[in-house]
């Protein structure tokens, strides 16, 4: 009996110091896993506060050329600005406004505040130019005017002399009488006809001294409006490539996924009705890898700027909203994913027709076919547009005929169709419509707006053509869509009802809600 007691105090024994190791190894496996964590959450911390500085830097660079511009009204906002950057001073925007300060001095002075930017101040110096011009006419005319008034007195003082020089031969009989009156008349004549002559010298030398400084002084004034122009152009250059750098490059991302429920096929984003989210806007999906210009900045430089930088991107799949749940939180339904490369928390979505807070403007032109048929899509085009939260400005329809709207510094895009002769089968009047189009361009060119083809507008809209499936039977049944080949099976909730508790993110107070480092709401 105490030889079993004792087996069992061994057994326990035993079983005790094996726990014990098992407890050791556990406890220092989770305390490893979790120092990793945290180092990995400092990292983290650390690219998202790189990152902000940037995109607040480039902020302030941009805010600078539109106050230098006009669109920005006072320095206080660029003084806002360069705050939010840091405060630190940045050659770049100190030699912008050096230069602009000096041109504005230069050029600018006599102009309203209103006109002094780059884009008014051109204005301004024309207007100066056409009453300088008026001055010359005015000046030339009055210069005329007393010229022949001139001309009129010598002629008659000529006149004069002759008649006297007539009666002297006439009254040769009486002649001591009369050579006296002639005398006094010939000096008299010939006083008359120096002083008429100098005085006409004097206008005349007068009147050529005014048209030469005249001239000098719209010379001059020519030469300020090239270099305006010259300044206008640069800056306008520069504007340009800043707005490719953040407004068509996905480090200014529209929103981001925030959480995925792949069974129901649905993705949440950080974007609501505070920012004027709407059903039924599309978007493509990015990797933040992928089209992070911070991340990639040698490799964006070799394939491009602009709308071609865009374009070069391959998008993950596509979504659509189907419901707004919040200020700054939506819910979409997956419309395409690739098995290769899912949609994951933290990717980047973005369409050309919306942004947050704003609407984005478009200007259409051309035949626009997009399924292939032959026929005009014209009004899915613009149903796209519309429906993503975009303006449509003005547009030469089908028929060759402009509608009553105009182009501005706010129109983005000009969306090119086909320009073959298909697309001018509708026109009646050719000659007209070349006008028309010509005029058009001009204005683009105008207000340097950015041309886009019909494709590049789907693709970064995440639009594609609904494809159609043929079933066993040879009968084309258009009512269900190609099935992904991962897709699985999975009861979605019926419009309108609540995800499942389990799978729907938390909501985020509205006073908790981080700083978006690439300026999102």
């Amino acid at each position: 009996m105490a030889s079993r007691e004792g087996q069992g105090m061994q057994i326990a024994v035993i079983l005790f110091a094996i726990l014990t190791v098992v407890l050791a190894v556990t406890t220092y496996i989770y305390y490893a896993a979790a120092e990793t964590k945290e180092k990995e959450r400092l990292e983290a911390r650390e690219a998202e506060k790189t990152a902000t500085s940037a995109q607040n830097k480039a902020n302030y660079q941009a805010t600078t050329l539109k106050f230098m511009l006009g669109i920005v009204k006072t320095r206080k906002e660029v003084d806002d600005a360069k705050g939010r950057a840091g405060g630190a001073e940045d050659t770049d925007v100190n030699a912008w406004l050096a230069m602009y300060d000096r041109d504005m001095a230069l050029y600018g002075a006599a102009a309203t505040d209103a006109n002094q930017n780059y884009i008014d101040l051109p204005g301004y110096l024309i207007t100066a130019i056409s009453r300088k011009n008026q001055a010359v006419v005015r000046s030339a005319g009055e210069t005329q005017a007393e010229t022949a008034l001139k001309i009129s007195q010598y002629a008659a003082e000529q006149k004069r002399s002759e008649e006297a020089e007539a009666g002297q031969r006439k009254s040769e009989a009486d002649y001591v009488a009369a050579r006296t009156i002639f005398e006094d008349s010939q000096r008299t004549t010939t006083k008359a006809s120096a002083d008429a002559l100098a005085v006409y010298t004097a206008a005349s030398a007068k009147a050529k001294k005014d048209l030469e400084n005249k001239q000098a002084e719209f010379d001059a004034i020519s030469s300020s409006l090239a270099k305006e122009t010259n300044v206008k152009n640069q800056f306008a250059d520069q504007v340009k490539v800043l707005q490719s750098v953040q407004g068509v490059n996905i480090d200014n991302p529209d929103a981001s996924i925030i959480w995925i429920n792949q069974k129901q096929r649905l993705v949440w984003i950080d974007r609501g009705f505070d920012d004027g989210l709407g059903r039924q806007m599309s978007f493509a999906v990015y990797s933040q890898n992928t089209a992070s210009l911070f991340k990639s900045v040698e490799r964006m430089r070799k394939e491009g700027t602009g709308m071609e930088k865009v374009k070069k991107l391959e998008s993950k799949g596509r979504i659509e909203v189907v419901r707004v749940t919040g200020p700054h939180q939506a819910e979409c339904r997956i419309l395409e994913d690739k098995v290769s490369d899912p949609i994951l928390p933290g990717d980047w979505v973005h369409s050309p027709a919306w942004s947050p807070g704003q609407r984005l403007h478009f200007a259409l032109v051309g035949f626009m076919d997009i399924d292939g048929d032959q026929q005009s899509d014209r009004e899915t085009i613009k149903h796209i547009i519309t429906m993503n939260g975009g303006v449509i400005d003005t547009e030469i329809k089908d028929d060759g005929i402009r509608d009553e709207g105009k182009m501005s510094v706010n129109t983005r895009y000009v969306v090119m169709g086909d320009a073959s002769e298909k697309g001018n089968l509708a026109i009646k009047n050719l000659d007209q419509y070349q006008k028309t189009r010509t005029a058009f361009f001009t204005e683009m060119t105008q207000f340097s707006v950015e041309k886009i083809s019909v494709q590049q507008l789907l693709d970064m809209m995440g639009w594609k053509p609904e494809e159609k499936t043929t079933g066993l039977g040879g009968v084309m049944d258009s009512g269900f869509s190609k099935r992904s080949p991962t897709a699985k099976p999975a009861a979605a909730a019926p419009p309108g009802a609540e995800a499942p508790a389990a799978e729907v993110p938390p909501m985020k107070p509205a006073a908790a809600d981080p700083a978006d480092p690439f300026g999102g709401k």
